[in-house]
């Protein structure tokens, strides 16, 4: 199985976030709200980090809350 190098990951990654439609802080915003990174912007347990999400994150303690990241 062929898996993409890092530059075919990065490139793909760059055309992706340049067709999006969210500002980079909805983008971040989003991202906490699905419990993938914290608000220090750190990788989440529920992606493979070290720390736990944030407490209003879907993926938190207290599903359904709004964040406040922006």
């Amino acid at each position: 199985m062929n898996f993409p190098t890092p530059q075919e990951v990065a490139r793909e990654a760059r055309e992706a976030l340049a067709k999006s439609k969210e500002s980079p802080q909805e983008h971040f915003a989003r991202l906490v709200r699905l419990g993938w990174i914290n608000l220090q912007g750190e990788v989440t347990r529920l992606m493979g980090g070290d720390v736990e999400p944030e407490p209003f994150s879907q993926g938190g303690p207290e599903k359904g809350s709004e964040a406040k990241a922006s």
